[in-house]
This record gives C-alpha cells, structure tokens and sequence, in this order.
C-alpha cells in the first residue's frame, strides 16, 4: 500500500482548531463494509494526537458547501469529507475534502 502525504497549514491563536470529522461514507463493492469507519478511526487518532485539534463528530453528512456549512453551528473551523473508492481489484482509493465551516467553501 502506497500512501500520499498530506499537509495542512493552520493559523492558531491560542486554542485548538475545531474540525468536523464527517462521515467517510460506504465502502464500495468488494471492499470490507468497515473500511471507511477503519480509516476515519485512524484519521481521527493521527488528528488528535497532533494535541491541535478539537474533533467534532456526529454532525449532518456533507455533500458539498450547502451542509458544510451546518457543521459552524456545531464549533468547528473546518470540516473534513472523505469517501473510499475501488480503481481496481486489489487497490482502495481514499479522496478527501476540506470545507470551511464558516462559508461552506471548498478549502484549495
């Protein structure tokens, strides 16, 4: 397995980042059913481990900027999507988005 590293850049002023950890969706066919909650859990550890973050969980599912938005009133910053995919028989693809809370727009 192959991984791609990923860097976030944060601006902190004294308190931790409030980050919404959404859903990661279904695993698609083939795949166990609980790789995407396997993979969120250990999202989640790496993320608090950093001590930066304070983790939000359980808000509404997150299909692009309209319901990211739901996740400020809950006190997050930001809000992480993932979904699993299958390109291939004997490979799964993890795809992630960031969306700001606060607008609802897609962080690039």
């Amino acid at each position: 397995m192959r991984a791609q590293p990923v860097y976030l850049e944060l601006a902190l002023s004294g308190h931790k980042f409030g980050l919404g950890l959404s859903d990661f969706g279904s695993a698609p066919s083939g795949l166990p059913v609980s790789l995407p909650q396997d993979l969120r859990g250990i999202c989640k550890s790496d993320l608090l481990s950093s001590r930066l973050f304070n983790i939000v969980e359980n808000g509404p599912s997150v299909q692009g900027e309209g319901e990211a938005r739901k996740w400020a009133e809950r006190g997050t910053d930001v809000v992480v999507v993932a979904r699993v995919s299958a390109p291939s028989k004997n490979e799964f693809e993890l795809r992630g988005r960031i969306y700001d809370a606060s607008t609802g727009r897609l962080v690039k």
